[in-house]
């Protein structure tokens, strides 16, 4: 599950990146509602990891390198 919540914050971060080096209307606003729905299922799973791992709470672990340059 850490893995999982890792990689959807990678997803957010790389695609708002995206969306900000590309000029093309229809692709951003595509970029766009895939970036807000990443932002939301990140959300949920973040919630639901908080309810279930308890005391034992760790931080997210992404397995996939960040694809935007920083």
């Amino acid at each position: 599950m850490r893995r999982a919540l890792g990689d959807l914050q990678t997803g957010v971060i790389d695609t708002y990146r995206l969306c900000n080096q590309l000029t093309d209307p229809l692709t951003v606003d595509m970029l766009n509602t895939i970036e807000q729905d990443l932002a939301h299922y990140e959300q949920r799973l973040a919630a639901f990891y908080r309810i279930h791992a308890g005391a034992s709470l760790e931080p997210p672990i992404p397995t996939t390198i960040a694809a935007i340059a920083r």
